[in-house]
């Protein structure tokens, strides 16, 4: 079964040609995360753009760390999906990930 069965598969995801970093961007296209926001920030901004109506969907693929602040205080009252990667993942062969990981949806008010 898909992980996502209502988004269609691609072999190769879409690059974003729009990549946002500051908390006042609001996001029209599909955005990418820049190191100049940490983690509680733009899960933060993330959901402001929902509540704004700048967006449907937010997923975000992060460090599985259910023992933080963020995940308790951001995550858990908003998430709508939370989907636990199974081992650890590895890109582009390289090493696998210090760490487990999870994808978070967020979902716009319908």
């Amino acid at each position: 079964m898909p992980l996502f069965p209502d988004f269609e598969v691609l072999d190769r995801p879409p690059m974003s040609r729009v990549v946002f970093s500051r908390q006042s961007d609001h996001w029209s296209t599909p955005a990418a995360l820049r190191a100049d926001l940490d983690r509680r920030e733009w899960i933060a901004k993330g959901i402001r753009e929902l509540d704004e109506g700048n967006a449907s969907i937010v997923v975000y693929l992060v460090p599985s760390r259910t023992d933080t602040a963020w995940f308790h205080d951001l995550v858990l009252p908003r998430v709508a999906e939370i989907r636990f990667c199974r081992g650890r993942l590895r890109f582009n062969g390289a090493n696998t990930a210090p760490f487990p990981s999870m994808l978070l949806v967020f979902r716009g008010k319908q």
